[in-house]
């Protein structure tokens, strides 16, 4: 399977870091995220699923544009949160993409502010989303990408009701949920939210 047949080019600043192909996963993931269906990825840690997530968003938004965010990515937990706000700007370097970081322990206003003044992407942990969506202090009528990292994760940890609040708010969007393993309770917490999606399975 050729990287060219699926526009698989790999940002500069990915190249200085280290990645000079596209891994097993994002070869096995491209095709369909590039056509616009919703997908489950379901594969291991260390597998690479986090670098799939950023560098789909980076070839997809490639640069900043009005104030609204077009991606949301939901994670675990803000270690989760800053890591990947950590790896995403480190890798949109060369872009002008612009990145919010939401999770609980920072001041909420300050949060709010931040997205006010415009961002690309907002990460964010399932508790603080929700209570700042609950203020209308986020904008999700133009995202274009809503994805849910470790998702099985924050199914466990009872957050099944963010996902519900904010699948009646969504607009017209592509959905991608990651996970190390597929459970009843994540696909009960997630069919309404993408009822035809497709499933790629990585094994380790």
């Amino acid at each position: 399977m050729s990287p060219e047949k699926f526009n698989l080019t790999v940002p500069e600043a990915i190249l200085r870091v280290g990645y000079d192909k596209p891994t097993a996963i994002q070869l096995e993931t491209a095709p369909i995220i590039n056509s616009g269906a919703d997908l489950y990825v379901v594969a291991p840690e260390g597998s690479g699923k986090t670098i799939a997530i950023l560098m789909t968003i980076i070839r997809k938004l490639k640069m900043a544009h009005e104030k609204a965010p077009r991606a949301l990515i939901l994670v675990a937990d803000k270690e989760k949160a800053l890591a990947m706000e950590k790896l995403f700007r480190r890798f949109s370097e060369d872009t002008d993409l612009r990145s919010d970081c939401i999770y609980d322990s920072k001041d909420i206003q300050d949060q709010i502010d931040d997205l006010y003044e415009g961002t690309d992407v907002v990460i964010a942990t399932p508790k603080r989303l929700h209570t700042i969506f609950l203020q209308n202090g986020v904008n999700i009528n133009k995202l274009q990408m809503f994805i849910v990292d470790d998702a099985s994760v924050i199914i466990k940890n009872g957050h099944k009701v963010v996902i519900h609040r904010l699948k009646d708010s969504l607009p017209r969007c592509q959905k991608l949920v990651f996970t190390e393993e597929m459970t009843d309770r994540l696909l009960e917490a997630t069919e309404e939210l993408m009822p035809f999606a497709k499933v790629v399975e990585i094994e380790e």
